[in-house]
């Protein structure tokens, strides 16, 4: 699954996308914040880390921003450029350092959470979209080649769990993923704490709101209550209030925004 942040691609007049979903990673993208007098801009649960690269900065600045968990302002200078790369949902970029868990609500300065300082000016120094993605690739390719990650037991259960809470888009039930692995609920739910800082009902959660975003994204005239129903949600309230929570938005208030502002259509795959 993708996961989104709505309102960046909102503030620009173009938002570069460019999937991959290899090697961790799930996409490349790139925007100008375009909002006048914007300093911020909002970010809501996804599950992912970016890497971020301010291409207008007057030197070298990236950072390693972690899940919100709830909406929060993401740092952004009206009238600069961002390229970025998310990672797919629960994958931690193989050279930063700590736990997925310690980049939650966290927005780090590269090169001090484990990045490589040429990583920063070499992105921040070529010419276009296309040309960022393709370095950080073979970039990303070589420091994969190069590291030996460890085999343990609790990695593979972790790989194992995030795995299926993605597969089913958080629609899942924890009990279930223990009953099929042989693992107790509360070894599952000590296991993805400890590296994912965030209980795997919680990160569940994120994950089915944002299939549902996406969903009302790409279908901005559905039912409210047929989204709620179709993503596992008790009822229409229960689906209200998480949306609320998430983005400050009722869905009603955010499909009038994406169908005014035509979001879908600022979107350009490359």
């Amino acid at each position: 699954m993708y996961s989104i942040q709505p309102d960046w691609a909102l503030s620009s007049d173009i938002y570069k996308k460019r999937i991959i979903n290899d090697m961790g990673i799930a996409h490349f993208y790139e925007f100008e914040v375009k909002n006048p007098g914007l300093a911020v801009l909002p970010s809501i649960p996804d599950g992912c880390i970016d890497l971020i690269f301010d291409i207008s900065y007057d030197g070298d600045r990236a950072i390693a921003a972690g899940t919100v968990l709830e909406r929060t302002k993401t740092w952004m200078v009206e009238g600069h450029t961002y390229f970025g790369m998310r990672f797919l949902p629960g994958v931690k970029p193989v050279f930063l350092e700590g736990s997925f868990g310690s980049y939650n609500h966290e927005q780090l300065d590269l090169p001090i959470c484990g990045g490589d300082q040429f990583l920063t000016e070499k992105m921040c120094e070529l010419p276009d979209f296309d040309s960022r993605c393709n370095f950080f690739l073979d970039f990303y390719r070589k420091k994969l080649g190069s590291l030996e990650l460890p085999y343990t037991t609790t990695s593979e259960i972790m790989r194992s769990i995030v795995s299926e809470i993605s597969d089913l888009r958080g629609n899942v039930r924890i009990d279930s993923i223990a009953e099929e692995s042989g693992y107790t609920s509360r070894y599952i739910e000590k296991v993805f704490r400890d590296a994912m800082g965030l209980s795997p009902k919680k990160y569940a959660g994120i994950l089915k709101f944002q299939s549902a975003i996406d969903f009302i994204d790409k279908n901005p005239t559905s039912n409210i209550c047929d989204v709620a129903t179709s993503f596992g949600y008790y009822d229409q309230p229960a689906f209200v209030r998480t949306f609320k929570k998430f983005t400050g938005l009722t869905p009603k208030e955010y499909k009038n925004i994406i169908k005014s502002q035509d979001y879908m259509n600022k979107i350009v795959l490359m």
